[in-house]
């Protein structure tokens, strides 16, 4: 059986050992440069679970201008936001949920003002690069070099680990610097403990910061990282 798989401009065909999708993937009225030639292969036991009564489809789709207005004026409690704001927290976030909500708290920190400064590029990625670097500028400096620190180490991270890492004289307060940077939203909570284990809230963020650092002392990290590991697990 043949069907068209909906907004991808793909067709769908199942046999009895694997679904394969064909054609362009990408959002409705998109470029002829998309991706025509790309195949997908799934399994028959995945067909299976897809197949299952219990199975539950969730369908992600950008967020529409009604779905801004109402985070935005949740986030600012206000009555309402005029419609060259949520143009601009589109036009940077593309519908983006998580970005939206970001933006939204960085107009209740800096104003509308500030958002217009930052997006000024032409570049949707260095726009929200730079949102990221303007939050960073609320934070501490110890703060900064714990997440530089961090931003090495992967996108999970434990709080052995950058104790290990930072100077001597921080390590006792990195437990509070992490509930600090899990509440300004750079990072959250993965598994609570003695050791507990945080990950970056989203991948751009460790990128970004990750790039701030030099080369020369991303290196010693690294080596510094890999020896700790090696040290712990003894690998």
């Amino acid at each position: 059986a043949a069907s068209s798989a909906p907004g991808t401009g793909a067709t769908a065909s199942n046999n009895s050992n694997a679904l394969t999708l064909t054609g362009s993937v990408g959002s409705e009225g998109s470029s002829g440069n998309a991706d025509k030639g790309m195949k997908v292969h799934i399994s028959e036991s995945y067909l299976s679970i897809l197949g299952h009564e219990n199975t539950v489809y969730t369908e992600m789709v950008p967020l529409q201008d009604d779905d801004v207005r109402e985070i935005l004026k949740y986030t600012l409690k206000v009555d309402d936001i005029s419609n060259e704001v949520i143009r601009l927290v589109m036009d940077v976030s593309s519908g983006n949920a998580y970005w939206c909500k970001a933006i939204a708290n960085f107009i209740k920190e800096r104003g509308v003002k500030e958002l217009e400064k930052a997006t000024a590029g032409d570049s949707k990625q260095n726009s929200l690069k730079q949102l990221i670097l303007l939050r960073m500028e609320k934070l501490t400096v110890d703060q900064q070099l714990l997440l530089k620190c961090a931003s090495i180490i992967a996108d999970e991270f434990s709080v052995k680990m950058l104790q290990a890492l930072l100077p001597e004289k921080l390590r006792a307060s990195v437990p509070e610097m992490m509930k600090a940077l899990v509440e300004h939203g750079f990072i959250v909570t993965v598994a609570e403990g003695e050791n507990a284990i945080y990950a970056f809230d989203n991948l751009l963020i460790q990128q970004t910061i990750s790039e701030l650092t030099p080369p020369r002392y991303v290196s010693l990290l690294i080596a510094r990282v890999v020896d700790l590991t090696h040290h712990s697990y003894g690998f």
